[in-house]
């Protein structure tokens, strides 16, 4: 294929991409993610006094975050604008398409054989994982993946081209200050020149003094903005202080469904890349994504990242590494009798990975919006905020505290904003009680630890703990003061425990 054809048909991909993004996304009127609705409030705090939020009377109760500010700056400008959540979602559409042409100049720079570099690119925009992290949510995963697969194609370039630094450098300041997951790239580099030492593989000086650069800003960054957080959390800061318990339930997954989504030829395709290039012929432009694949999966069992994020980028980078198992399983086919069936044997090929590959994710799109809010629930969120008294306490699951603090306006015990949050083991453990217990007592003294009057049942609750009703409902000290698309109980302000002194 011509390279002008290619980009012909990678634009028409990328603009269909585009499109499906955003008409799947604009079904909603909401946000998938709880985590969605922290940031939008950053967005909401910045476009109206130009600072982030950092102390916040809602969350915990009341606490302070922090977090990388770049990528809540850039979705506020373009908010300030056009209306608020239409912006956030062409936005957030348009940079999670990225995806495509940072794939495809990667592997086309890896591989030098367009025709797979489309295929290969198109397959990698469409796995499971990169759509559900990305589609119809806030995340600064939409601009930090693509940006690291830009980073891994320019550090290739570089060898060849000083010049490439006048855009790599922008991409890398851009993504480090976007979030701390950077810091997989960092392992990967440092990886790659552990084994390019090894392997007695010869490295440009260039190379190391940008990768210099690189760690020292991301130290230099993190260290002023989570100096804090180190000294509270200490090494814990690296998981971002999550609990064991929620920790067990992000890794909570099927291994079967899991390689399916990935993909079993890409996934077959490219451990023998790995092997390939690892245990025979050595060429430093494919170790640099040999790097990323083995420091993605250390960090995975090791659970010091997410487990949703882990497996987006090990489906990109063995994806990656698959064109390169394709690439040359068909100039090996050239030089045998076989050779005049090869047209016909790559298209059935690509044919088959498109089906095998695509399929799963094109299935996404749907599957991901049908996740979204309810409606009725939202509702029932804003009658909170209307009928019960500033400053409240609502008890709710962890994964519902920031949609408190967005629809309801009121305060949450806890929030999936673990950093620099005070004791969420002991308030995770504290909300399960509170929905498990068939103990009135027990359940009083959890809500007067918190200052609490108001216990949200919500289907998640209701499918989190196998519940109905709360076990100890059904007298006058818990009320029902909302049944609709959820229930809400309110304490009466007399049932209180008894304490007794000798």
């Amino acid at each position: 294929m011509k390279l002008r054809a290619s980009y012909g048909v990678l634009t028409v991909f990328f603009v269909l991409y585009f499109a499906a993004r955003l008409f799947f996304s604009l079904q909603s009127d909401y946000f998938n993610s709880d985590t969605s609705y922290f940031a939008l409030r950053e967005i909401e705090h910045i476009k109206a006094t130009g600072k982030p939020l950092i102390h916040d009377t809602l969350s915990y109760s009341g606490r302070d975050f922090v977090f990388m500010p770049f990528y809540y700056y850039f979705l506020a400008f373009f908010a300030k604008f056009f209306p608020e959540v239409i912006a956030i979602k062409v936005i957030n559409s348009l940079l999670a398409s990225a995806i495509i042409p940072a794939m495809f100049l990667c592997i086309n720079k890896l591989i030098k054989n367009t025709k797979i570099a489309v295929i290969s690119s198109i397959i990698g925009s469409l796995s499971p994982f990169y759509i559900t992290m990305t589609l119809n949510d806030i995340t600064p995963y939409s601009v930090v993946i693509p940006g690291m697969i830009l980073i891994f194609f320019f550090f290739m370039r570089l060898d060849e081209d000083i010049e490439i630094l006048n855009y790599l450098i922008p991409v890398t300041l851009a993504i480090v200050i976007s979030s701390p997951v950077v810091f997989i790239v960092i392992l990967a580099l440092l990886m790659f020149f552990v084994i390019c030492y090894v392997e007695k593989i010869a490295i440009k000086k260039v190379l190391f003094e940008y990768s210099s650069f690189f760690i020292l800003f991301f130290f230099w960054t993190n260290f002023i903005l989570y100096k804090t957080a180190f000294q509270k959390h200490g090494i814990s800061i690296i998981s971002g202080n999550i609990p064991e318990e929620a920790i067990r339930q992000y890794f909570n997954i099927d291994i079967g469904q899991t390689f399916l989504s990935i993909g079993i030829i890409t996934s077959i395709l490219g451990i023998y890349s790995v092997y390939k290039y690892t245990a025979g012929k050595k060429r430093k432009d494919i170790m640099v994504f040999i790097s990323l694949f083995f420091s993605v999966m250390v960090l995975f069992l090791a659970r010091l990242i997410e487990a949703q994020l882990a497996l987006a980028l090990l489906s990109l980078s063995l994806i990656i590494l698959s064109s390169q198992a394709i690439n040359d399983i068909f100039e090996t086919l050239e030089k045998t009798k076989a050779a005049k069936y090869s047209k016909t044997i790559f298209f059935a090929l690509m044919a088959l990975l498109i089906v095998a590959q695509g399929l799963p994710g094109i299935f996404a799109f749907p599957q991901t919006i049908k996740g979204g809010l309810n409606e009725k629930y939202v509702s029932d969120l804003i009658w909170i905020k209307e009928n019960t008294p500033v400053g409240s306490v609502i008890t709710a699951t962890v994964q519902e505290g920031n949609l408190i603090t967005y629809f309801s306006n009121r305060k949450n015990i806890a929030d999936t904003n673990y950093l620099l949050a005070d004791d969420p083991k002991e308030r995770l453990s504290d909300i399960d009680n509170i929905f498990r217990t068939s103990l009135r007592v027990e359940a009083v003294m959890t809500l007067d630890k918190y200052g609490s009057e108001y216990i949200l049942l919500s289907e998640k609750s209701k499918n989190e703990y196998n519940i109905e009703e709360l076990k100890y409902s059904g007298d006058n000290c818990f009320n029902i003061v909302l049944e609709s698309y959820v229930k809400l109980y309110k304490k009466d302000e007399s049932c209180k425990v008894k304490s007794y002194e000798n």
